[in-house]
This record gives structure tokens, sequence and C-alpha cells, in this order.
């Protein structure tokens, strides 16, 4: 925060860094809400799976009127989730563009008016405090972008592991205390 209109030119912008502070920390979140979406994609595979097994395994047993109507009935819970999916992962990432955009304009404010105080008192506190503050601003700075990269990274590996990952059937209790049974 350049707090005085006659300050050094060496003195740190305060404001400038908490400004990428809370970029670097809004493309975090967002990547946090990519990586949910990524999630919430996978489940519907797996019960996709799971729906197409069952019926598959009661086919014989079912009128053509009860595999019509589960099929509709799938259908329409898919349809369902993943319009639900995708409008609370919309709606979240519109909440957090909204947030950075009204803190990043509060550190625009509060450094104008920071300035204009401190001009004001003529002693130039603020710009000392700022030297102060400066170094543990550019260290935090450091950290968010090394938690932003990393959670970029997360979210490509999740990615990269539902692309590539085969099919899975994992057997139930259920379904185990049944083959018990029938055998």
């Amino acid at each position: 925060m350049r707090t005085t209109s006659h300050a050094k030119s060496d003195t740190p912008d305060v404001s400038a860094l908490t400004a990428e502070l809370i970029t670097a920390y809004g493309v975090t979140v967002k990547n946090l809400v990519q990586a949910y979406r990524i999630g919430g994609e996978r489940m519907a595979d797996f019960l996709e799976q799971r729906w197409s097994a069952a019926l598959g395994q009661s086919h014989d047993r079912l009128s053509a009127e009860a595999r019509r109507n589960a099929k509709l009935a799938h259908d329409l819970a898919g349809s369902v989730y993943h319009r639900s999916l995708d409008l609370s992962t919309a709606g979240a990432e519109a909440v957090v563009d909204k947030v950075i955009e009204l803190a990043q304009q509060g550190v625009h404010h509060a450094a104008a008016n920071a300035a204009r105080f401190d001009e004001k008192i003529g002693v130039g506190a603020l710009d000392k405090l700022a030297r102060v503050v400066a170094p543990a601003a550019a260290a935090a700075n450091v950290l968010a972008n090394h938690i932003e990269a990393t959670s970029g990274e997360w979210v490509q590996k999740i990615a990269d592991e539902t692309a590539a990952r085969p099919a899975v059937r994992r057997r139930t209790a259920f379904a185990r205390a049944r083959a018990r049974r029938a055998a």
C-alpha cells in the first residue's frame, strides 16, 4: 500500500501484493470446485455402471414395461444429477469470482483511504508499516502461488485418472453374501 504521494520509489506496494494473494486463493478455490465437479462426474459414471449391471442381470425377469420404466427413471435421475452438478459448480465459481472482485475493491479502497490518512497526519506511519508488512505479504504470496500451482496439478491428475481409469467392479458385502448362499 503506497501510503503517501511523496513516498520513495522503493516503498512496497502492499495493496498490490494483497490483491495478488486474493487472486491466487481464488484460483485455488476454483481448482477445488473443478475437483468436486470431476468427482461428481466420476460418481455418476460409477452409478451408471452399477445401474446397467443390475438392469442387465434382471433383464429376463422384468417385463418390457418395467424395463422401459426403469430406463426412463434412470435417464431422469441422471439428467437431474448432471444438471444439479453443473448448476452447483457454476454457481460456486460465480460466487468465488464475486468474492474476489469485492475483496480486491476493498483492498484498493483501503489503500486509497490509507494514503489520504497518512497525508493528513504527515507522519508517514503507514508507509513505515507497509515496509514492515511487505516481506510477510511477499512470503504469503509465494506460499499462495505454490498452493495454487499444486491444486492445479491435483485437478489435472484427478482428470487424467478419470480418463484413464478402467471400470472397476467392487463386490459389496451383499453381493458376497448372495454368492455364498447360492453356492
